[in-house]
């Protein structure tokens, strides 16, 4: 009786340290994710437009690396979607009970196979590839967590995201900003401002 409670306890232990230590390696990536988001923030202060005196927005000189999408927002939004980016890395399953899964419509597809430059059209699609999450008053959209964004997929994605550092093969991302979307009809959406991965 003693060896078996001895071995239980032994199990228990072995047991305990295994989820303590896959554990700290998920905070780890985390952090990791986190302090690349705050070093983005930190490489774009220059782009964001700040409020001045007279309630005038003013557009700081962005610096030669900034991304192009970062320009497109002002602060109180971009602040906004950097705080969904940050939620969205630390913990992705948060947004799946209040997502609409949704992919690219055929009818878009074919608009592109065919050389038109129409905004992209997302459709709710229960196998989609991205989140559909209302925000407050805005439209924001996400990638989905079954994504793998790949060579084949690629100028989809690019779309809805503008894909830093991307190279091909390599999936491994971390969400800097969401892309914000609107209405355009019954359970389809348009992008209106890309999102922002970066690839490392």
């Amino acid at each position: 009786m003693d060896n078996y409670v001895l071995c239980l306890n032994t199990v228990l232990l072995f047991s305990f340290l295994f989820l303590i230590i896959r554990l700290e390696k998920k905070i780890e990536t985390v952090n990791q994710k986190l302090k690349r988001i705050s070093h983005q923030i930190s490489c774009s202060d220059s782009t964001i437009k700040k409020v001045g005196f007279e309630g005038k927005a003013i557009e700081e000189r962005p610096s030669r690396d900034t991304s192009s999408t970062i320009r497109e927002y002002n602060s109180e939004e971009y602040s906004r979607l950097l705080s969904l980016a940050a939620q969205y890395e630390s913990d992705p399953s948060y947004f799946q009970n209040s997502a609409t899964l949704a992919s690219e419509t055929e009818g878009s597809i074919q608009q592109r196979r065919n050389g038109k430059r129409n905004r992209l059209i997302l459709g709710e699609d229960s196998y989609g590839s991205y989140f559909i999450i209302r925000y407050e008053s805005q439209l924001t959209v996400f990638p989905s967590l079954d994504i793998d964004i790949n060579r084949y997929n690629l100028f989809t994605v690019s779309e809805i995201f503008e894909c830093k550092n991307y190279h091909e093969d390599y999936s491994e991302y971390t969400l800097l900003l969401p892309a914000l979307g609107e209405e355009y009809s019954h359970r389809q959406w348009v992008i209106s401002k890309r999102g922002l991965l970066e690839f490392s």
